[in-house]
């Protein structure tokens, strides 16, 4: 995942860690909904107000 938010973002590793450590927390915090996996990634994802694109590179990887 921070591999991941690195590249889409152009950040640094201490950057994405604690991105990642955030997009994590609100993900589990959503388990209790009928959602699947992918669908509350995306919702928190949205939340941040990350762009469509980046939401589908970074949930379902790079186009090929």
């Amino acid at each position: 995942m921070i591999s991941r938010i690195e590249r889409l973002l152009n950040v640094d590793t201490e950057k994405a860690k604690i991105l990642a450590s955030k997009i994590s927390q609100r993900v589990v915090a959503l388990e209790g909904s009928t959602m699947s996996k992918k669908k509350r990634l995306k919702t928190v994802l949205k939340e941040l107000g990350w762009s469509n694109k980046n939401i589908e590179h970074f949930v379902y990887g790079p186009p090929k």
